[in-house]
C-alpha cells in the first residue's frame, strides 16, 4: 500500500513540476522586467536631455552641417555631371 501511495504521488510530482517551472520563470520575468522598466525610463529620459542640449550646440549643429555637406560633395563628385 506504501509503495503505491508513493507511486502515485512520484507521479503527480513529476507532472506538476514543469508547470511549477513555467509559472516560476514567468513571474521571474515579469518581476524583472518590472523592476528594469524604471532604470530604462530614467536612461531615456536623461539621453533625451542631454541629447536636447548637445544638438542645440552651435558647434554641433556645425559639424553636422559640415558632415552633411561633405557627404554631397562627394555624392556629386562621383555622378556623371
Amino acid at each position: 500500500m506504501r509503495q503505491i501511495a508513493e507511486q502515485i504521488a512520484s507521479e503527480k510530482i513529476a507532472a506538476i513540476v514543469p508547470e511549477i517551472q513555467t509559472a516560476a520563470l514567468q513571474q521571474a520575468r515579469n518581476e524583472l522586467l518590472r523592476a528594469i522598466v524604471f532604470d530604462v525610463e530614467t536612461v531615456v529620459e536623461v539621453a533625451l536631455h542631454n541629447g536636447e542640449t548637445i544638438f542645440r550646440d552651435k558647434k554641433t549643429q556645425r559639424v553636422i552641417a559640415d558632415s552633411i555637406m561633405r557627404e554631397i560633395r562627394k555624392r556629386l563628385d562621383g555622378s556623371m555631371f
